[in-house]
């Protein structure tokens, strides 16, 4: 709902914003094993995941 959105913009405006450090370790096992968590994270924010219907975040971001 329109109020959901301002109380999600709410919540998100408070919070504060720290410097962090990409997780460099390679996955060991699964579908994405062998690729690091930061990219990952970078494949799913540039191009979602069709396979479970998430759409890219900078989609939206």
């Amino acid at each position: 709902t329109p109020q959901d959105m301002r109380d999600i913009g709410a919540f998100f405006a408070t919070q504060k914003a720290t410097a962090g450090i990409a997780d460099d370790t390679a996955v060991a096992d699964g579908p994405y094993k062998g690729m690091k968590f930061y990219e990952i994270g970078q494949q799913l924010y540039r191009g979602g995941d069709a396979k479970r219907g998430l759409p890219a975040c900078m989609a939206c971001h």
